[in-house]
C-alpha cells in the first residue's frame, strides 16, 4: 500500500525533538519503505492534510500551495513574535485572510495562544496527570476512533495518533474536574495533534477551555452552547429576518 501526500517536507520543518505525531508517522513510513525496497500502500491515497481520499485525482484538487514568500513572511514574523510592534501586528489579520502555510499552522496557533507562557508549569504536571486514573478513561477509549476517523493518523487503535489523543484527553480530564471529558473535545485535540506534539496539544486544549472560557461548551448541560445558540438566532433575526 502507498500513501500519497504533497508535503513530506513538513516533517523536516518542525524544530526540536517533539515533532507532531503525523510528521512522525509519515517519516517512519517513508524510512521503512526505503529500507525494505517495497512500495507503501498502493490502495490508500491521502491529501496534503493526511485525510484518506478515494483516488489520487482528489489530491490535485487540494487547497492552493502557499508561495515561498508567504513561508518566509510567516517564519520571520514567528521569529520576532514577542517584539512585534502594533503596526506590524495589524498586518497579521491581512495575512491570516490569505491563509497560513499548512506546515506552520501549529507554530502560529501556539504563538497566538501564548503557549510558551504557561507551558513550563503544565509540562511538569503532564507525566503525573497521565499516570493518574480517570473516571472518563473508558469513554475516551470508545471515542478515539470517532475523532477524525478518515485521517491516516487515527486509523490504528495501537498507533501513535490514538495513543497521543488518549493521553492528552485523559490528562485534561484529571486536571479539570469541572469539565472532565466530552466527546467534542476529541475533535479539537485531534486537529492540534496534526500540527504539534502531544504535550503541546494538551497545553493548547487547556488554553482554549480554561483561559478562553470555553468550558461551558463541554460541561454537563452545555450552558455556553445554549447561549451561543441564542446569539446565533438573534443575529439571524436581526440581519436575515426572512
Amino acid at each position: 500500500m502507498k500513501i500519497l501526500y504533497k508535503e513530506l517536507t513538513t516533517v523536516a520543518s518542525f524544530e526540536g525533538k517533539q515533532i507532531p505525531p503525523l510528521a512522525e508517522l509519515l517519516k517512519s513510513r517513508v524510512h521503512s519503505s526505503a529500507s525494505s525496497g517495497s512500495p507503501l500502500a498502493p490502495d490508500i491515497f491521502v491529501d496534503q492534510y493526511g485525510f484518506i481520499v478515494e483516488s489520487s485525482d482528489v489530491i490535485h484538487q487540494a487547497a492552493p500551495v502557499q508561495s515561498k514568500s508567504d513561508h518566509q513572511k510567516w517564519t520571520q514574523m514567528l521569529a520576532q513574535w514577542d517584539t512585534l510592534s502594533q503596526d506590524r501586528k495589524q498586518k497579521i489579520k491581512q495575512r491570516l485572510r490569505k491563509s497560513v502555510p499548512n506546515h506552520l499552522r501549529g507554530n502560529v496557533w501556539k504563538a497566538f495562544a501564548d503557549v510558551s507562557k504557561i507551558k513550563p508549569k503544565l509540562m511538569e504536571e503532564y507525566p503525573e496527570l497521565c499516570a493518574k486514573e480517570s473516571s472518563f478513561s473508558s469513554q475516551i477509549h470508545l471515542d478515539l476512533s470517532r475523532s477524525l476517523p478518515k485521517h491516516v493518523l487515527f486509523q490504528d487503535s495501537d498507533g501513535k495518533g490514538q495513543k497521543s489523543l488518549f493521553n492528552a484527553l485523559k490528562a485534561y480530564s484529571v486536571l479539570d474536574t469541572n469539565v472532565g471529558y466530552c466527546q467534542g473535545m476529541g475533535f479539537i485535540c485531534a486537529v492540534f495533534l496534526l500540527y504539534m506534539s502531544e504535550k503541546d496539544a494538551f497545553v493548547m486544549l487547556y488554553r482554549i477551555i480554561k483561559d478562553y472560557e470555553m468550558a461551558g461548551l463541554f460541561q454537563p448541560g452545555f450552558p455556553l452552547l445554549f447561549k451561543c445558540f441564542f446569539v446565533h438566532e438573534s443575529l439571524l433575526e436581526t440581519w436575515l429576518p426572512r
